[in-house]
């Protein structure tokens, strides 16, 4: 892991956001790149009206609230590229992971008791869609030193190999143990013995190190990986999203991704499996 992005919006999430990229950083020698999107929509409904000296001085305004942010973080700014630039957050943040080679993105998300019934929010969400590069969502701040395990949801199908070398070079990152999980819904029954069996082809498969298997039921995927997080509890989920939303099993898997994001307080590492890096 060379570079990390973090998409600072001065909410009190990006701010945990921006303190774990800085303990990440901190195990090897990554650079953080952080960016802010100004979106003229919110400044002006007609962004014509906005003069060259004002843009200026908008910007001037953002980039010295920002640095007050990283001072009271303790943060070198020499430790910190900044990037600020009129555009939509979503656009801006998947053109910075293109352009400047991002191997993670760690952003703030609230969860829905934030967002009173709402979802995950929009540019979290697309983000988690459509980003080449693996993404970890904060919304608490954590101690990443404390993290030593990591439950890793899988339905134990094929799962392409830059996923599995992304979260594998994370575990070694944090020195954390792998908790192989796979959940038991009414709708996915099966024999413990069979399971046993696959979930061994799956480790070996991927040569984890450093792992245990895991089967838990629960009334669906999402809860028992929740319930099952909070039983151990383990500091950080990782899961892998598809792409597409238009086969229904797929949609299945986004929204069960997306809801363990919504309600559960932990950090939740996310790849998605319908891009291929190369």
């Amino acid at each position: 892991m060379k570079n990390i992005l973090v998409p600072f919006d001065f909410s009190d999430e990006s701010v945990n956001a921006l303190h774990i990229a800085h303990e990440i950083s901190k195990k090897g020698k990554i650079n953080i790149v952080l960016c802010h999107a100004i979106d003229l929509a919110i400044y002006s409904d007609t962004s014509s009206e906005l003069d060259d000296s004002y843009i200026a001085q908008l910007l001037d305004t953002v980039q010295n609230k920002i640095e007050s942010h990283l001072i009271n973080a303790k943060i070198s700014t020499s430790e910190i590229s900044i990037k600020i630039k009129m555009d939509h957050p979503f656009s801006y943040i998947l053109d910075l992971v293109k352009k400047k080679k991002i191997n993670l993105i760690i952003m703030g998300s609230k969860g829905s008791r934030n967002w009173r019934g709402i979802m995950i929010g929009s540019t979290t969400q697309k983000v988690i869609r459509h980003s080449t590069c693996p993404a970890l969502i904060v919304q608490n701040r954590t101690d990443i030193g404390k993290i030593k395990d990591i439950v890793f949801a899988t339905d134990l199908s094929i799962t392409p190999h830059f996923v599995i070398r992304a979260l594998i070079e994370l575990q070694e990152l944090l020195e954390a143990k792998v908790n192989v999980l796979k959940v038991i819904t009414p709708n996915s029954w099966g024999i413990d013995r069979e399971i046993k069996k696959q979930m061994k082809q799956f480790v070996k498969l991927y040569d984890f190190k450093n792992y245990s298997m895991n089967i838990y039921n629960d009334v669906d995927a999402e809860n028992g990986i929740i319930h099952y997080s909070e039983d151990i509890n383990v500091g950080l989920i990782a899961l892998a999203s598809h792409k597409k939303i238009d086969i229904p099993t797929i949609i299945t898997d986004y929204r069960v991704t997306e809801r363990v994001i919504e309600n559960s307080d932990r950090l939740v590492w996310v790849c998605g499996i319908g891009y291929y890096p190369g």
